[in-house]
């Protein structure tokens, strides 16, 4: 959870990594400390990339994390079939990699776009500010001046 919130209650940058990676091992070894039915286990680790994804957006976690997550059904292998072991690894490990993957692009998207939206403020040949940058600066000071007037009016 405080790796989530890491840049509100300004931890270190490195913070939300190291919270992961101890919350790896932690999942992995309780995988093999408390062995679980199945079922439990699909139902419990189905949607725990799905965090490390939130905490590390167009990160390449949730797919490592869930090929980690398989070492949970190897205690299980010896009581139940394999095609049922093989089938829950699958929809696990698909299911992160599909939804890491479009995160990775929304990412990249998101970047890209505060990338043109700067250049759009600045001339290309110059580096100058060009009209609308200005524009926004002087409405943003006309606030300031109206908010100002308004204080000392009062």
């Amino acid at each position: 959870m405080t790796a989530y919130f890491s840049k509100l209650l300004r931890l270190p940058d490195n913070y939300k990594y190291y919270a992961a990676a101890i919350s790896v091992v932690i999942l992995v070894a309780s995988g093999f400390l408390f062995v679980s039915d199945i079922e439990e286990i699909e139902e419990m680790y189905i949607f725990i990339p799905f965090l490390y994804l939130l905490i590390l957006p167009g990160s390449m976690w949730p797919i490592l994390i869930s090929f980690l997550l398989l070492s949970a059904y190897y205690p299980s292998l010896e009581n139940n079939e394999l095609s049922d072991v093989i089938e829950d690894g699958l929809e696990l490990v698909v299911i992160a990699t599909f939804a890491t993957i479009m995160t990775y692009f929304q990412q990249n998207s998101l970047d890209k776009m505060r990338l043109f939206r700067n250049e759009s403020y600045t001339d290309y040949l110059t580096r100058l500010p060009n009209r609308k940058k200005i524009m926004k600066h002087m409405f943003a000071l006309q606030k300031k001046i109206s908010l100002l007037r308004s204080l000392s009016s009062t």
